[in-house]
């Protein structure tokens, strides 16, 4: 089992407007610091900075595409606590502006990732007729592997913060590397 979660980084144009990149750019890709600033500055203040969490399992994008949040620390947050956050038999992880609901599942042996996605009929002037809500529910990620993968990740984010300089919120920074190094060592 491969279990994989990348950091993207949103792009902004020098005017503030969102653009999208045929591929966005992960944390180690030339110019991913002007990027990452230029997306910083776009934000009404220093707890948003818009990204994706991809979440590859065998080399499969969870859920058939990116999952875009407004706000890389608090998701990450969510991840890095997630054991803490477990209530009614599952975690959900704030996803900030995403539509539909994301979960991580404890079941025997591991962890599966929940969502939802919606489905629409639409008429021939794109007016939605109706909608339908599907669960996706991934393979069983075994204990170890996940576990292992969502530290690295965490880990790797707060790094990227930190080396750059990014002016995001020093509290919230500050208090992800708290739970990432707490879950790290336990």
């Amino acid at each position: 089992m491969q279990f994989n979660m990348i950091t993207y980084i949103d792009a902004y144009d020098e005017k503030g407007v969102y653009f999208e990149y045929e591929h966005p750019q992960i944390l180690s890709d030339e110019g991913v610091i002007e990027t990452a600033l230029a997306n910083l500055a776009a934000q009404a203040d220093d707890t948003y900075f818009v990204g994706i969490i991809d979440l590859n399992i065998n080399g499969e994008l969870f859920a058939g595409g990116r999952l875009d949040t407004s706000s890389l620390l608090l998701t990450w947050e969510d991840f890095i606590r997630f054991k803490e956050l477990i209530s009614e038999g599952k975690a959900k992880i704030t996803y900030l502006d995403l539509a539909v609901d994301f979960y991580i599942v404890p079941v025997v042996g591991g962890y599966q990732l929940k969502t939802f996605q919606m489905d629409y009929e639409v008429d021939e002037n794109d007016y939605v007729i109706s909608s339908t809500t599907r669960e996706i529910l991934s393979p069983i990620i075994p204990i170890d592997i996940f576990e292992k993968e969502v530290g690295r990740a965490c880990g790797e984010f707060i790094q990227f913060c930190e080396n750059a300089k990014l002016p995001v919120n020093k509290s919230d920074l500050a208090s992800l590397k708290e739970y990432q190094l707490a879950f790290v060592t336990i």
